[in-house]
């Protein structure tokens, strides 16, 4: 199917995006803070992309970065880890 839009000879693609995680992984790192003292600094990174529900066109929207604890709230981050973790079929 076609994105692509016909008004008065004019002629525009117009997608219909949709989110998705192509991988997720939480980091952790020690960092060291003004008065020198380690501490352990995570985040949660995560690749996506956006996916056209009509025509299937990908555009690749890089990396996302955020706290482990807005990242356990992400809603397309928590989709990707329930199919990432459900068994495969044969």
């Amino acid at each position: 199917m076609s994105c692509s839009k016909h008004l008065l000879g004019l002629n525009w693609k117009q997608h219909e995006w949709e989110r998705h995680v192509t991988r997720a992984e939480s980091l952790e790192e020690s960092l060291t803070d003004m008065w020198g003292r380690k501490y352990a600094a995570g985040h949660v990174v995560c690749h996506t992309q956006y996916v056209c529900k009509d025509c299937g066109k990908v555009w690749d929207e890089g990396e996302c970065t955020c706290e482990p604890t807005r990242g356990a709230h992400c809603a397309i981050r928590l989709e990707y880890l329930s199919h990432a973790s459900a068994p495969s079929r044969p």
